[in-house]
């Protein structure tokens, strides 16, 4: 349902008549499954190293941010002024646009290919360096699903529970404040 609904809103422009492509959903699909394979990816690693979220702020965290944790924080916060931008001139075809371009080329290509092999070492000097890439992929994560929820509310709801949302749904959550 999240794949059709997701090709439908990114197609083209609510007021446009839309031309249904039958690889839309398909390609749609594709995007859903990339965030869901970085969820899977971040939360694999983070339950391994017994990671919570909850035990560790952004102050705390800052000293450990290396500079690839910092553009995700920064590109993160640019979506997400972007996507309410969006929303709040109904354009919700660029908001799908830009979550796809965030999703597959921000958070998938480069920032989880930066950081994979942080999360591989074992050594115990690197616990902090891992903890700063865990909050980063965990912040990442969670305010995607809350921008993602209006385009794709399924897959966020899943993403929100599984990686331990606090309220009892992502539709609780108030929407980004920029």
């Amino acid at each position: 349902a999240d794949s059709l609904r997701y090709y439908l809103i990114k197609s083209n422009a609510p007021w446009e008549d839309t031309a249904f492509q039958k690889d839309g959903p398909k390609n749609a699909r594709k995007i859903l499954n990339t965030y869901w394979n970085v969820v899977n990816f971040a939360s694999t690693y983070m339950n391994i190293d017994g990671y919570d979220p909850e035990a560790h702020t952004a102050e705390e965290m800052k000293e450990y941010l290396r500079k690839e944790d910092l553009w995700m924080l920064s590109r993160t916060e640019n979506m997400k002024k972007e996507v309410t931008a969006f929303m709040e001139t109904r354009e919700l075809h660029k908001v799908a646009r830009s979550l796809e371009n965030y999703i597959m080329e921000d958070l998938s290509r480069w920032y989880v290919r930066l950081v994979r092999d942080r999360t591989w070492t074992e050594d115990e000097d690197s616990e902090k360096d891992k903890n700063a890439s865990y909050f980063t992929l965990h912040y990442a994560i969670m305010n995607t699903a809350i921008v993602l929820a209006p385009v794709a509310p399924h897959i966020s709801e899943e993403v929100y529970r599984h990686m331990g949302g606090t309220l009892e749904s992502v539709h609780m959550e108030a929407p980004p404040d920029n």
